[in-house]
């Protein structure tokens, strides 16, 4: 089986399938597995556990095996309440980065990073080879009898002649960035307040279009007035 992309999806099917005494190869285009919690510091698993008062692990398999090893590395917390009933585990990327090779090692599967796939041959609807370029700019082409589209973009299904569709009926989330601080000394304890008042004090400062304060994913199209907009605090 050929899996393309190795984010968590990705380790996941390349790991099942290496289980079953299956012949594995996952072709990932960066230089890490783990997708977007490595890559775009997505630094959580949504979906692991069941959104209500009391919750409970619905995910296991791979994402028990996941979180174990990352739990062995000092990298993920028991699990972090985010927003309202979600619960999410929260974790180092970099030790993620290492959990996802130690997964895939121990199972077996073969792995290319820096491979780009660039084509696939298809055949009465059934992908048949897929072909992938690696970093040093070489062409390769890897036949299988079955084919896993975990790219995040629908890649391999485009390049086998499906169909695909962008964002609903034209609408799209909102895209979220991510930024990372190292260095604190102490523990500053970020709040939402503060994140709220720094957005507000840029609309405020002229710097539109910016993100919701709220968190509703609208631009802010009007300056707030002087009584809710507030300097970023010294202890951010």
């Amino acid at each position: 089986m050929v899996v393309v992309g190795g984010g968590t999806a990705g380790v996941a099917a390349a790991v099942g399938a290496a289980d079953t005494g299956a012949r594995a190869l996952l072709v990932e285009r960066s230089s890490a597995l783990g997708g977007a919690a490595t890559l775009r510091n997505v630094l959580g698993y949504c979906g692991l556990y069941t959104c209500d008062g009391r919750p409970r692990k619905a995910v296991g398999g791979v994402a028990d095996r996941a979180l174990e090893r990352l739990a062995e590395l000092g990298g993920v917390s028991r699990y972090g309440a985010v927003v309202g009933q979600w619960t999410v585990p929260l974790f180092d990327p970099e030790a993620v980065k290492r959990a996802m090779d130690d997964l895939v090692a121990q199972a077996g599967a073969d792995v290319v990073l820096g491979a780009a796939v660039i084509g696939a041959q298809h055949d009465a609807g059934r992908v048949k080879t897929v072909e992938y370029v690696d970093f040093g700019g070489h062409r390769h082409t890897a036949m299988a009898d079955a084919f896993v589209d975990a790219s995040g973009d629908g890649a391999l299904s485009a390049l086998a002649g499906a169909r695909v569709d962008i964002g609903a009926e034209g609408r799209m989330q909102t895209a979220t960035m991510s930024i990372r601080f190292s260095g604190f000394s102490g523990d500053p304890r970020p709040r939402l307040e503060m994140i709220r008042d720094a957005v507000r004090h840029a609309a405020a400062n002229g710097a539109l279009p910016v993100t919701s304060s709220s968190g509703t994913g609208k631009a802010e199209t009007d300056p707030p007035s002087s009584s809710t907009s507030a300097s970023p605090r010294s202890d951010a």
